[in-house]
């Protein structure tokens, strides 16, 4: 009972390895200098999660991902919050060998992403690169990060060097900070017009008296 037991989870893990390459010759190989020079946007973030599913063409379906911005390397993107697609989503009737998926049980991620209309998609699982917070004082890329692959790290960091790019850290506005400063300026221009009013009140009886 025991042999068949470890058989039936040497199969497991043999298939589930053979399925990942498979998987990933779906795809081209590309060096991390290719990938750098290939992608339209490089982004690092949190990895929030999943938010939808949408169906295209009855071919196949996509995966939208949020995504909190707080380094962008390459390209342009204004807002924090953002969303990204991957292709597949989990328990559909329609899969194609091109389907993979984000890793949720990670918190950081770098991302090497293609423009597809209007949304930005990585290149393949190859391009999704996920990250250990090291030092969540420090605003600098590489000592806020630990990179699991030093190469990306290096080439990510020779690329920024290369090109004069200063990565600005995409810190958390606190909405309840600007609400609570808001509501103390509200609340002391009250308080002024009221007691200006007051005193013209009272400045206005003595004259007539």
């Amino acid at each position: 009972m025991k042999l068949k037991s470890s058989g039936r989870i040497l199969i497991y893990i043999i298939f589930t390895f053979l399925s990942g390459l498979a998987a990933l010759a779906s795809f081209p190989y590309y060096t991390n200098e290719e990938l750098i020079d290939k992608s339209d946007l490089i982004i690092v973030g949190e990895l929030v999660g999943p938010t939808g599913e949408e169906e295209f063409n009855n071919r196949f379906w996509w995966t939208e991902w949020q995504i909190n911005i707080e380094y962008v390397i390459k390209g342009e993107v204004e807002e924090k919050a953002f969303i990204i697609r991957t292709p597949g989503a989990k328990d559909k009737n329609i899969s194609t060998s091109i389907d993979f998926t984000l890793n949720d049980n990670h918190k950081y991620v770098l991302l090497f992403l293609y423009k597809s209309n209007d949304f930005y998609v990585p290149f393949s699982p190859q391009a999704i690169e996920y990250l250990m917070l090291k030092e969540s004082n420090s605003d600098n890329l590489f000592t806020r990060f630990e990179f699991y692959d030093e190469s990306i790290k290096n080439d990510i960091e020779s690329y920024t060097r290369l090109n004069n790019i200063t990565l600005e850290f995409k810190k958390e506005h606190n909405s309840n900070n600007i609400v609570v400063l808001i509501s103390v300026i509200v609340g002391a221009f009250t308080i002024v017009f009221l007691a200006f009013r007051f005193l013209n009140k009272k400045l206005t009886r003595n004259k007539e008296n």
